[in-house]
């Protein structure tokens, strides 16, 4: 049964058959609802929104952390290869010396080395090394290129010390002193 409308004879819009009639009359409750709803829909997007915002961000960590693993495992390998092959040098290596016997050189990127008798540039190839474990090729000029790290040699002991404060040495002045003539 439908009810009126006060002070009318036409009967009450209902909700389900009639919603625009019923907004019109119940103007109050059908604001307070709009606030509702509007208050929901903005809400609750604003709150979606920034949830999605965050998923996103944290996929994006995830997603650079794995990358970032990955990376640093291929580098370990990297080195890893590179220790194994520098090892294998050694097995063959010239070991650098300034004077043949117990002054040991170093290897060094882009260093010529020398055949001490010739002077020729070693062939390219040759693999040389030193007493910290560096190992290098030689090129076609006879440059050392591909550097890696071995082992150190055992008489080798290495020790990190702070480097010494360079302290100011006066320049030697060369002085010419005219000779002085007995009178």
């Amino acid at each position: 049964m439908s009810q009126l409308l006060p002070g009318t004879d036409t009967p009450k819009p209902d909700w389900k058959t009639q919603p625009l009639d019923w907004v019109k009359a119940n103007p109050l409750p059908s604001a307070i609802g709009a606030l509702f709803l509007f208050g929901a829909l903005s809400g609750g997007g604003t709150n979606f929104q920034v949830q999605q915002q965050h998923q996103q961000q944290i996929q994006g960590f995830e997603d650079s952390s794995r990358i970032s693993l990955k990376q640093d495992d291929q580098l370990e390998r990297h080195a890893q290869k590179g220790f194994e092959i520098a090892i294998e040098r050694q097995r063959r290596c010239l070991v650098l010396t300034t004077d043949g016997k117990d002054s040991y050189a170093n290897v060094v990127e882009g260093l010529v080395v020398r055949d001490p008798i010739t002077g020729h540039p070693l062939p390219p190839n040759t693999a040389v090394c030193d007493k910290y474990g560096w190992t290098a090729l030689l090129d076609q000029h006879g440059a050392m290129r591909n550097l890696l790290q071995g082992q150190a040699s055992p008489s080798v002991q290495l020790t990190i010390q702070p480097a010494p404060t360079p302290t100011a040495q006066p320049t030697p002045v060369p002085v010419y002193v005219p000779a002085i003539s007995p009178n």
